[in-house]
């Protein structure tokens, strides 16, 4: 269960990976398309943007051979970002490193919402390998931008465990008890 409490992270790491061999096109897109919807832009993601963040990416995995994490990718980031893009031959027009590290430095850190993907003993939490997964949403109805999170969050489990895996039916439930006005969603 995914499960909202305050200042404790939600056990997810959409980082992880057990070997290079996982870093794969569909990791890498995935990947980019939560960081993105992290950033919350009101403009349309480019074609020439996201091929940038994967790029980027794909190069983290490259010299980052453990412990992935938001965290540890924003101080790589940090720490490579004078001479990230023109190693990996990206026009800054393309990728804007100061927005997006400004951005993220709310989920890492001392940010504010840093405990979300904090990493514990256990960081190989996976969506993709969960045969049930419930999201509880009712503490997070009134906060916009752990709202936010967790319908990134169940939008990935929806991709991730019934659109990629076919031979499985898969079933998604929205519950609302009259009483407490909670929504369930089952993955």
């Amino acid at each position: 269960m995914l499960r909202y409490e305050s200042g404790k992270n939600l056990s997810i790491n959409p980082f992880y990976v057990s070997s290079f061999q996982d870093v794969t096109p569909e990791h890498l897109e995935d990947l980019a398309v939560f960081l993105f919807e992290l950033l919350s832009s009101e403009l349309k993601v480019t074609k020439a943007q996201s091929v940038s963040l994967k790029k980027i990416q794909k190069y983290y995995y490259q010299l980052t051979t453990e412990k992935h994490s938001l965290s540890s990718f924003h101080s790589f980031l940090k720490r490579q970002k004078e001479q990230l893009l023109k190693s990996l031959d990206i026009d800054a027009a393309f990728f804007n490193m100061t927005n997006f590290l400004h951005v993220l430095s709310e989920y890492v850190k001392d940010g504010l919402y840093s405990f979300l993907f904090e990493i514990n003993e256990d960081q190989s939490y996976r969506l993709e390998d969960k045969r049930l997964i419930v999201f509880e949403l009712d503490e997070v109805k009134d906060n916009k931008e752990i709202l936010s999170v967790m319908l990134k969050l169940i939008k990935t489990a929806i991709q991730r465990t019934i659109w990629k895996n076919r031979n499985e039916k898969g079933v998604i439930l929205f519950d609302e008890p009259p009483y407490t006005r909670s929504v369930r969603t089952v993955v």
